[in-house]
């Protein structure tokens, strides 16, 4: 049962939950559909996830959509597929998963409600999608697969743990 209805969503949360094991599945719970903006979906396709799993698996959880306006940020060295979920998020009024230190920053400049997977693991586990357990493992597959540094894994292992 998902909890959310909607999330939009940059690159490198979708190339986080492709090398996480079941991290679509557990997005899944959180949410009905991630949006993303054409050129993450660009992205996507030439650097992490592979053509046929949107296809097959995705095609009716990730909706692509462009956003009406991009909004101006030129304090920061974003690239267009920030840019553009950056735009959707605020436009829609919606939260956006982001990574990128820039961007997550600029996000939150314009107030952009944003969090990352390592947020998303936290949530799940708290409310009770996934287990303490499962958490801690995926906490453990974004440090080994170099998603995270050590303090936030430390930090996260710990909000995990302190249930």
């Amino acid at each position: 049962m998902s909890i959310e209805k909607t999330i939009i969503c940059d690159a490198g949360p979708l190339i986080t939950l492709e090398k996480l094991s079941d991290g679509f599945s557990f997005i899944r719970k959180l949410y009905n559909k991630i949006i993303i903006p054409p050129s993450v979906f660009n992205e996507i396709n030439r650097k992490a996830i592979p053509p046929n799993l949107y296809t097959s698996i995705l095609r009716e959880f990730i909706d692509i959509s462009t956003p009406n306006n991009i909004v101006s940020l030129p304090s920061f060295k974003l690239h267009l597929g920030e840019l553009e979920a950056i735009s959707l998020a605020k436009e829609r009024n919606l939260a956006l998963l982001i990574e990128e230190r820039e961007g997550r920053a600029a996000a939150e400049s314009i107030g952009v409600s944003i969090s990352g997977i390592a947020g998303q693991i936290i949530k799940a586990t708290r409310l009770e999608i996934i287990s303490q357990q499962e958490g801690l493992r995926k906490a453990e597959e974004l440090y080994n697969c170099k998603r995270i540094n050590k303090n936030l894994f430390k930090a996260l292992n710990k909000k995990l743990s302190d249930r």
